[in-house]
């Protein structure tokens, strides 16, 4: 069952400009950082643990390493969160967008990912990845279901 509040973790390496504008979009979501928790600079094993035990939903992040680190990959699924990985790379020859057009794409993916999570909570998906696409102005969103 859905909760009446969403709460998101925004991880330290995301822009909390970008946090702070979500939040300022969306309603019913709580939006988080490591400075209102009081975990900056936490290391990420410890860091899913506290996330679980205060009943946070969704973590976003721009750290693929967790996704693809067995031992921290399996204590995100353990903690049952959403992750939202942000690829801020590039995509082919296409460059990363800058400035404005990088915090208009991200809040506008992470905006649309949040939601659809909202939207589709009793299905069991775990990764959401987000990231530049080939296609002029877009970011491509991308879900992995376990």
């Amino acid at each position: 069952m859905r909760p009446k509040i969403i709460r998101v973790y925004f991880d330290e390496c995301m822009s909390v400009k970008i946090a702070s504008s979500v939040s300022n979009i969306l309603h019913g979501f709580q939006i988080r950082t490591p400075s209102d928790e009081g975990l900056r600079e936490e290391k990420d094993l410890p860091l899913f643990d506290a996330l679980k035990s205060r009943n946070f939903h969704v973590f976003v992040t721009a750290d693929k390493a967790q996704h693809f680190n067995e031992q921290e990959y399996s204590a995100l699924v353990d903690s049952g969160l959403h992750w939202i990985g942000v690829n801020k790379g590039e995509i082919g020859r296409r460059r990363s967008p800058k400035g404005l057009e990088l915090a208009v794409s991200e809040t506008s993916a992470i905006t649309w990912t949040l939601l659809d999570i909202a939207a589709n909570w009793d299905e069991r998906r775990f990764a959401h990845f987000i990231g530049p696409s080939t296609k002029p102005n877009g970011y491509l969103l991308g879900k992995k279901i376990l």
